[in-house]
């Protein structure tokens, strides 16, 4: 919520915000500033006719200049990157979806880990790297469930 705030420009992003969460906050608030240029939309409803799911994406922005999907998560501890494929799944899947809904191709997608250490953890990824995996983790989870295909 305090990245959502902060992005729209609220003056009082951290009001009432308990000590743990603004320290998390503070890991990627300088990341913020400096690599995203535009935002599209926080907490962005989107749906995919390919994939026939929906969800909410953290943020859409145009990062470095190109439009990417980033992916807010917080953690204990730090997390190894063989360990968090469904993440990148994840905001594969949202790529696909806001593709679909809007016309613009997501070039990037970015996971932002905030851990109670302190350490903050920045994985970036090109979407077409998930696509086929994705699509396949859909497809088993409708043939399980007796829904026939998907595209």
């Amino acid at each position: 919520q305090m990245c959502e705030d902060y992005l729209h420009n609220k003056p009082d992003y951290g009001k009432g915000m308990m000590p743990p969460i603004i320290a998390l906050f503070k890991q990627v608030q300088p990341w913020l500033d400096e690599h995203v240029d535009f935002v599209y939309g926080n907490e962005l409803a989107l749906f995919s006719h390919t994939l026939y799911t929906a969800g909410r994406c953290d943020l859409i922005a145009q990062i470095d200049g190109k439009p990417a999907i980033l992916d807010f998560k917080t953690s204990t501890n730090e997390k190894k990157e063989e360990w968090i494929e469904n993440y990148f799944l994840q905001v594969t899947a949202y790529a696909v979806m806001f593709e679909e809904m809007y016309g613009i191709k997501i070039e990037d997608i970015h996971v932002f880990i905030c851990t109670e250490t302190g350490v903050a953890q920045h994985f970036k990824k090109v979407p077409e790297q998930f696509l086929e995996r994705t699509k396949s983790v859909f497809l088993e989870y409708y043939q399980n469930n007796s829904i026939k295909s998907i595209s």
